[in-house]
């Protein structure tokens, strides 16, 4: 069970007392103390969310449940934000306004929770599903969502085009347009980030890019305002390509046009002037691997910065190796 405790008063008369919630590793309220740490609630949940209290004696009733969402006293459904979801059921109660792929076809059931995975997976928002791995310790998916938006609005305030455009790319908490965001541990691969895109279609059946973004849960402060913005501007770039192919409605066959070919490599080359305009505007150096031939931000010239990109991409296994020849 989770350590973190957080206060809420909702229910208490004024000047009551606030009741502390003690969450699991998927973020739901387990127990519930009152401020010197007496147990007033306590209860087990079935892997879909329905609750079997052994305490039940706090002054207000415990309202937040599975994954710490608002349960509705009339229905007994959690509040997830876009949707009703039903832990009798195990299933939402309106469909998924999310389009699927067809890499993955538990995404075309518009009414099923997480997958059908509720040990392993979290939805903070209903429109994702969070990709924090409850083995490797609680989740901290609601507080990285929190503070990973955080870092969007400081990339949407930013006075280069580029930075806001890729902050834009996600859109807000609950739009709909096929982002899906997640959280780990990235700092043991040296990442900051990892989008990977596909082609896929809307609700509607139009197609979609849909990007499966991770964001590295250790980064702070400007590093991850960098990181949102770098993987925001990939996710641009899959947007860019999808909304670029073109049908011929006179061909039987369905042939198609690409009008936006973006390479692996000229996406990073952006992506990594992004981060460079983030640090620099923040008047702080960034260094994509040791000594001044990988040197960004405050500090470094602004002559050169793609041949110092190559060298950083050079450093990142992940990431094509750069063409040769000078630059």
């Amino acid at each position: 069970m989770s350590v973190s405790l957080y206060p809420r008063r909702s229910g208490l008369p004024a000047g009551g007392d606030p009741q502390y919630y003690v969450e699991d590793f998927l973020g739901s309220s387990r127990v519930v103390t009152n401020p010197t740490g007496v147990v007033c609630y306590d209860a087990d949940f079935t892997p879909f969310g329905g609750d079997r209290p052994c305490t039940d004696t706090c002054p207000a009733k415990n309202s937040y449940k599975f994954e710490g969402k608002e349960r509705d006293t009339e229905t007994g459904n959690d509040d997830f934000g876009a949707r009703f979801n039903s832990s009798n059921f195990g299933r939402f109660m309106s469909p998924d306004p999310l389009g699927g792929h067809l890499g993955d076809p538990q995404t075309f059931n518009k009414y099923s929770y997480v997958s059908n995975s509720p040990i392993n997976l979290t939805d903070p928002t209903e429109l994702y599903t969070c990709k924090d791995d409850p083995k490797d310790g609680p989740s901290h998916c609601a507080s990285d969502d929190r503070r990973f938006e955080a870092a969007r609005q400081n990339d949407l305030r930013s006075t280069n085009p580029d930075v806001v455009n890729a902050a834009k790319a996600y859109d807000g908490p609950n739009d709909v347009n096929g982002v899906t965001l997640g959280f780990a541990d990235l700092g043991k691969v040296g990442e900051g980030g990892i989008t990977e895109s596909r082609l896929g279609t809307d609700a509607n059946g139009n197609l979609q890019a849909q990007s499966d973004v991770t964001i590295n849960s250790s980064s702070k402060d400007t590093a991850l305002d960098a990181d949102v913005g770098h993987e925001g501007s990939h996710v641009e770039d899959a947007q860019k390509m999808v909304a670029s192919i073109t049908f011929d409605k006179g061909d039987p066959k369905g042939n198609y046009k690409v009008g936006d070919i973006i390479s692996q490599y000229s996406s990073e080359q952006l992506a990594f002037a992004i981060r460079d305009a983030i640090y620099r505007s923040a008047t702080e150096p960034y260094h994509g691997c040791p000594g001044d031939q990988c040197a960004l931000g405050a500090g470094s010239s602004p002559i050169g910065i793609p041949r110092r990109i190559d060298q950083i991409l050079l450093e990142i296994p992940s990431c094509i190796t750069p063409p040769t020849g000078g630059r």
